[in-house]
């Protein structure tokens, strides 16, 4: 049994989890990422793996359009971009 620790609990205390990260992704003029830029270095990708789209919220002032990459990167790690396709602008999102 875990001991109450009597701590106040409150909103502070939670966190949002897979919040998007913003990211620089250098594309081609048809929208497929090619780079990627982590920390201060661009890597290659080298296969887009899979690609889809959502659209959701579309009554709502900000609504939800974006285009999900799953993608193949030079070394062998898998990433997961979007493109918000409202404003031009690239994420990295974590799952699972």
């Amino acid at each position: 049994m875990v001991t109450n620790s009597r701590a106040a609990t409150g909103v502070d205390s939670l966190r949002p989890l897979n919040v998007p990260v913003a990211v620089q992704v250098k594309a081609t003029v048809g929208g497929v990422p090619v780079q990627v830029r982590h920390s201060s270095l661009w890597i290659d990708i080298i296969k887009v793996a899979d690609r889809w789209n959502i659209d959701d919220e579309w009554w709502r002032e900000e609504r939800v359009s974006r285009t999900y990459f799953q993608l193949l990167m030079q070394g062998g790690q898998s990433m997961i971009v979007f493109r918000n396709d409202v404003n031009s602008t690239w994420y990295w999102q974590r799952y699972g």
